[in-house]
């Protein structure tokens, strides 16, 4: 599998969006929390290899 299929596996046109999950933790000063930041990581990596 080369670099190309990965990419577009991970929806890169979609990150964006994807975004939006750390939204909250600007918002309400968490950006330092670790554990709520790994839980929007988690988010995000599930939401870029979700189904196209």
């Amino acid at each position: 599998m080369n670099y190309k299929v990965i990419i577009r596996l991970m929806r890169h046109d979609q990150w964006v969006k994807n975004l939006f999950v750390f939204l909250p933790l600007f918002f309400n000063a968490n950006i330092m929390n670790i554990d709520q930041a790994m839980f929007c990581v988690y988010a995000f990596a599930g939401f870029s290899f979700g189904n196209p």
